[in-house]
């Protein structure tokens, strides 16, 4: 427990000075990968682990937007219509050139099947075990929630005056 605290803390760290969460992430997956989980594994799981923190952010916005008493309109947020097709174009062309040349083919096909299969057992065990779903939804509400309370406190030590909703919206 203790080693995993501090990389969680020295992942923190990390993430301040590097980009898009890039150092924390590849300081997770190296301590995985130390404790003996599989590279395929190890990335699958810091994978669900953003997307379940993604969920949760998404929803204490919601939350907080709605005691804050405002509405948001996500239709800023979201790229332009062209972004979106480019996007989909570019991967649609790797995926067509990826299935299009047979010996390419095999070799991605190769790679990635027995990658799957660990990844698939890995959440199989993880839905037979609700907890430790729960222990990552709860973990990451509260990952959140302390940091809104940090900016809180750091907002009140200069004067503050803002309602802790509208912190957290803007947080």
């Amino acid at each position: 427990v203790a080693k995993t605290t501090l990389v969680t803390l020295g992942g923190s760290f990390v993430n301040r000075i590097s980009p898009a969460k890039v150092g924390g992430i590849a300081l997770n997956l190296r301590y995985l990968q130390k404790q003996g989980v599989d590279t395929a594994v190890a990335t699958a799981s810091i994978g669900l682990y953003q997307l379940v923190g993604f969920l949760v952010h998404i929803s204490l916005l919601l939350v907080f937007s709605v005691w804050a008493g405002k509405t948001i309109s996500f239709a800023r947020f979201l790229p332009k219509g062209s972004t979106v097709l480019l996007v989909v174009a570019v991967v649609l062309v790797v995926i067509g050139v990826a299935i299009g040349i047979p010996k390419l083919r095999r070799l991605v096909v190769g790679f990635i099947k027995p990658q799957l299969g660990k990844i698939r057992d890995s959440l199989r065990d993880l839905m037979h075990n609700p907890l430790r779903l729960l222990v990552m939804v709860v973990g990451s509400a509260i990952l959140t929630l302390s940091y809104i309370g940090e900016l809180w406190a750091s907002i009140q030590a200069f004067g503050g005056g803002i309602p802790i909703a509208g912190i957290a919206v803007v947080f």
